[in-house]
């Protein structure tokens, strides 16, 4: 995983930022191409070193292996994006681990508002 750690409350913050760019900019998708989601990073003015935190969430897997492949960068994909779907949509008290967000993007969405 990425040496690049940022506060739930970032992570969250970062989500809703990106996530509302992405829409506005380009319409609600099943995911997004790495170039448009640093794209959408560059215009929010966040460091390139949290751009992988936005990757987990906005692209797909395949396009977040793709990317860390082609710069020598090794991330779990998996683990990045269970920390940022937790820190967008925190599991309620009488939640015992029942409860999921979907894989899709337009899911991601329903929680940022």
């Amino acid at each position: 995983m990425t040496a690049c750690t940022i506060a739930p409350s970032d992570q969250r913050t970062l989500a809703q930022n990106v996530g509302k760019s992405l829409l506005a900019l380009y319409g609600q998708r099943k995911s997004y191409a790495p170039a448009l989601i640093k794209s959408a990073m560059r215009k929010q003015r966040y460091p390139t070193s949290w751009d992988c935190w936005a990757l987990s969430v906005f692209a797909s897997q395949t396009d977040f292996d793709t990317y860390h492949a082609a710069i020598s960068e090794s991330c779990d994909y998996a683990a990045m994006r269970g920390a940022m779907l937790d820190a967008i949509r925190p599991a309620p008290a009488n939640d015992f681990g029942n409860s999921t967000l979907g894989d899709t993007v337009a899911d991601v969405f329903d929680f940022l508002t």
